[in-house]
């Protein structure tokens, strides 16, 4: 039995007794609970048919720490009640705000994290004054909000060198060795049969060979490694976020110094950038906020074979030690640390990227990602 229903059956109960026994305080009462049901009865009639939640979300663009403002209005009848909107917002979970009734509420949520934050579907739970009833109304979802990564503006940049991580004698960036197709042109006397391009060769009848483009020294790429086995802390404090604001800090200030930047983000849905201008960085921003961490497979499956000079930014040494002969530099964000671990052991990756000259630089929780990067304040490193 319902409430209301309860409430009809009390207050029939108190005017019967109240007739028998003559009493007008019991009939009275009696009346009051009736009435009150049934205010309750065209209450919920009015909420269910004539009670609409709409959101008003602003365009404009947001960066990681910022404050989202918007504004619900609940349109309809003005209704006495206690109206609570269970806001599911995509990163943060079930946020509970009271609106009100036929009026514009102000929402604010503080310190939003990187990344796609939808608002809803969301519910609205309308209570009755007289704690009668309840009722669930559905929101739908509002448009996405898009937060950018704050990027911190780094100077000096220490990937390659030795690395905070004492363990290596570190090597400079190797200088790109071409190996982009440019052409094909006839053979010349003397040169390798390997050069030799046999599709043109058997389409014209005479030996070609391929031509070959050499990269730019000035040129680099950054690999964006985002492994979900390896995501560990809170949105927007988690290693995956930490290696996000990472990458894009390295890709803004090489491409500060005047580099052509191939950002590749190896993660849920591969994407690659060339980064040339201002405006590629705007790109880049609005890829970063989006990147979400694949669950299979990894970042050398999904990484194309290089051409430039390559630094890796990554959560999972293992993964960096599999393709060593492959990188100049790895920034290894120490995921332990973002779960309240002390001390960054010292494993074998980590030892076989060393032993291969690859510069390694370990960023940590709560690291300044400026002394970090230009290889300030070496941390604490255990063995295991």
């Amino acid at each position: 039995m319902s409430r209301v229903n309860g409430a009809f059956a009390v207050a029939l109960a108190a005017v019967a007794v109240a007739w028998s026994l003559g009493s007008t305080v019991i009939a009275v009462a009696g009346v009051a609970v009736g009435v009150a049901a049934a205010a309750t009865r065209v209450w919920r009639r009015l909420v269910c048919r004539g009670l609409v939640v709409a959101r008003n979300v602003p365009r404009a663009r947001l960066v990681e720490g910022d404050t989202l403002r918007y504004v619900v209005t609940c349109s309809g009848p003005r209704l006495p009640g206690v109206f609570i909107l269970r806001e599911q917002v995509a990163r943060l979970g079930v946020l509970e705000l009271e609106v009100r009734s036929a009026r514009a509420t102000g929402v604010r949520i503080e310190d939003v994290p990187r990344g796609r934050l939808t608002l809803g579907p969301s519910t609205l739970v309308a209570q009755d004054p007289f704690c009668f009833e309840h009722v669930t109304i559905d929101v739908p979802e509002a448009a996405e909000v898009i937060v950018r990564p704050r990027l911190p503006l780094v100077g000096a940049l220490h990937t390659d060198g030795s690395g905070r991580l004492r363990i290596g004698r570190g090597t400079p960036l190797r200088q790109p060795s071409g190996s982009d197709l440019h052409g094909v042109r006839e053979y010349r006397a003397g040169e390798a049969m390997r050069a030799v391009h046999w599709a043109s060769t058997a389409r014209r009848g005479r030996l070609m060979v391929r031509e070959l483009a050499e990269p730019s020294a000035d040129d680099i790429a950054i690999v964006l490694d985002l492994d979900g086995r390896a995501d560990v802390g809170p949105p927007g404090r988690s290693s995956l976020d930490e290696a996000v604001r990472v990458a894009g800090a390295l890709a803004t200030a090489h491409g500060a110094r005047g580099r052509v930047v191939r950002l590749v983000i190896a993660g849920a849905n591969q994407r690659t950038l060339t980064i040339r201008s201002p405006g590629d960085l705007e790109t880049m921003l609005d890829l970063l906020a989006v990147a979400e961490p694949r669950t299979r497979g990894g970042w050398s499956t999904q990484s194309p074979a290089r051409t430039e000079p390559t630094v890796l930014v990554t959560a999972r040494a293992e993964s960096a030690a599999r393709s060593a002969r492959r990188l100049d530099a790895v920034v290894l964000i120490d995921a332990p640390s973002y779960a309240g671990e002390t001390r960054l052991a010292v494993t074998t990756p980590l030892l076989g990227l060393a032993g291969r000259g690859v510069s390694v630089t370990v960023v940590r929780a709560g690291d300044d990602l400026v002394d970090a990067l230009a290889g300030r304040s070496p941390v604490e490193v255990g063995h295991r």
